[in-house]
């Protein structure tokens, strides 16, 4: 088991969830718990840790509304260079 600070065990316990959850919601909010629900909730649906089914899994799940896909990358990375290829063929 991951060494967990009482705090985050503490939530845990009082909200029926694996320590995991409430410390990777610490972890990126500067060391707090959730405030609610409803935070917790939306934090979980955009980072991936709540499924669509309503569960909460310790490992990230990538979907649509939390990823910035790969293909996004490449298409970035792509116009990049053709602006970059048309600005030296125009010098020429």
């Amino acid at each position: 088991m991951a060494n967990y600070s009482d705090a985050v065990v503490q939530w845990a316990a009082i909200n029926d969830m694996d320590p995991c959850i409430g410390q990777a919601f610490a972890e990126e909010h500067g060391g707090r718990l959730p405030a609610n629900d409803a935070e917790l909730c939306t934090w979980g649906k955009q980072t991936g840790y709540r499924r669509d089914d309503g569960t909460w899994s310790c490992t990230r799940e990538q979907t649509s509304s939390n990823a910035t896909t790969g293909n996004t990358w490449l298409l970035v990375v792509l116009v990049g260079f053709a602006l970059l290829a048309l600005t030296d063929y125009r010098r020429r």
